[in-house]
């Protein structure tokens, strides 16, 4: 029985590391998305610059043309700095998550060597029974002769 014992105290650990992980995993999925909105808002960003600067073209405002290239190339730059940190925020968090899967697994397992040990616990205690009960039937039979 201390065994089990022994075996639920392992498993209540491993449940608590797969809750921090899991708290790890939240938290590495919401850089991420706060990671990629910023993205989104630079490349939204870029994209109505671009479309200003094709306006200056049209109507050929050399200084404001000059202006809206220079704030562009900004924009690209920052836009490149976010995507970098965007793929390491989406390694972390995929990692996290590979880790929560392996936590997973393993109270999984920890589970299933719970379930045997009283499988077995509760098999030995029947052949211990029939043991005492054929040790009963064996002492009336010779009693009774």
């Amino acid at each position: 029985m201390s065994n089990i014992a022994a075996l639920e105290k392992i498993l209540q650990l491993r449940n608590e590391e797969k809750n921090r992980a899991l708290l790890e995993q939240k938290k590495a999925v919401d850089h991420f998305e706060k990671v990629a909105q910023k993205l989104y808002k630079q490349l939204k960003t870029k994209e109505e610059a671009e479309s200003k600067l094709n306006e200056y073209v049209k109507s050929e405002v050399i200084a404001k043309i000059r202006e809206q290239t220079l704030y562009i190339d900004m924009l690209k730059r920052q836009i490149n700095a976010l995507e970098r940190e965007v793929q390491i925020a989406r390694k972390n968090m995929e990692k996290k998550r590979q880790i929560v899967t392996e936590k997973h697994v393993e109270l999984k397992k920890i589970e299933k060597m719970i379930e045997k040990r009283k499988e077995q616990e509760k098999n030995l205690s029947a052949q211990l029974e029939m043991k005492q009960m054929d040790e009963i039937s064996l002492n009336r039979f010779i009693r009774a002769e």
